[in-house]
């Protein structure tokens, strides 16, 4: 406080209430289903029950309840251990698991599965308990490169790379993790 009595911008936000949202619950709770899209940080605000809450329970204090993925306490910090796929290349990225389920470019019906394409590099990221099967399906002449990552939370726990490999439209690569690491 000023000696005048009045608050400075750091003592007005003592009383601030977080609240913290789980993506990956609320990206799981109907796995494959095109009423969900799987949203990232940076679209949090495309979740209609997000902005319900916050106009409902912030803006208009008319209620109190959370959806299973909003909770006001920090959680966790997730040191799920997971399989983290890197594909450079010409060829196609998918993974199966033993299941038969597939995560894909086109197919997700894995849980806590992911699949992105950040222009020509393929990423999946998996749980170590799928135990996957990495499927690379040639598309084009070229060489390929495929990263793998055994990691738990942030840390990297053992890695692999297969780099400069030629391939054709004709290739196929299947690689097995029975056991869920490298």
């Amino acid at each position: 406080m000023r000696g005048d009595g009045t608050k400075t911008g750091i003592e007005s936000f003592t009383n601030v209430k977080r609240f913290w949202v789980n993506l990956d619950r609320y990206n799981n709770e109907f796995p494959g289903s095109l009423a969900r899209f799987d949203r990232e940080h940076p679209d949090i605000l495309e979740i209609d029950s997000l902005r319900d809450f916050i106009k409902d329970n912030i803006l208009t204090q008319s209620s109190a309840t959370f959806p299973d993925y909003i909770s006001d306490s920090e959680p966790n910090l997730d040191s799920e251990r997971r399989l983290r796929y890197f594909l450079h290349s010409p060829l196609a990225l998918s993974i199966k698991d033993t299941d038969g389920h597939t995560v894909s470019a086109t197919t997700s019906d894995i849980p806590g599965a992911r699949y992105k394409r950040f222009g020509e590099v393929q990423y999946i990221s998996v749980p170590t308990s799928v135990h996957p099967i990495v499927l690379l399906d040639g598309e084009t002449e070229g060489s390929f490169t495929l990263e793998i990552k055994e990691t738990e939370g942030d840390t990297t726990i053992a890695e692999a790379t297969f780099a400069a490999i030629p391939s054709t439209a004709d290739t196929q690569v299947i690689m097995d993790f029975p056991d869920g690491t490298i």
